[in-house]
């Protein structure tokens, strides 16, 4: 497991901290659970389950990324994608617009009588000056809704 991967579930967990700890010398440093165990006291078995955990939680939270992801695929025309990516602000500035633009035209060429689509582009700041566009997506409203 990745020094990202753990610091991702980290707030999910609800564990002890000596037993995030623990997982965490086991998982990301790769410390042998005897060598983990004699350090806090406790049982090989006792690593060995609070590591079995961790990952029973960044396996649960990988899971519902996915399925996020297929889900707003499923929402998507054909010929769009879901894209997450970082890069400088103003690639960014450059790339949000055409986005935006290409939805509006893709909008105003559909029939009427189809579902009125929204789409929606997400774009959060970070503090290295880069941007990292987290979501593209859309929602469909039905007709009595409009």
């Amino acid at each position: 497991m990745t020094i990202d991967e753990f610091e991702t579930v980290r707030p999910l967990l609800t564990i002890s901290e000596p037993r995030i700890e623990a997982a965490y010398s086991s998982l990301v440093l790769g410390e042998v659970y005897q060598k983990v165990a004699d350090r806090y006291g406790w049982s090989r078995q006792s690593v060995n389950e609070t590591a079995a955990l961790v990952l029973s939680v960044f396996d649960a939270y990988t899971l519902a990324r996915q399925t996020e992801l297929e889900r707003q695929k499923g929402l998507l025309p054909d010929n769009w994608d879901v894209l997450t990516i970082e890069a400088p602000v103003d690639l960014i500035e450059k790339f949000v617009p055409e986005v935006l633009s290409r939805r509006e035209a893709e909008l105003e060429s559909r029939p009427r009588c189809s579902p009125q689509v929204e789409k929606m582009v997400s774009v959060t700041a970070i503090e290295d000056s880069s941007v990292k566009v987290t979501k593209i997506r859309k929602t469909r409203t039905k007709k009595s809704d409009v």
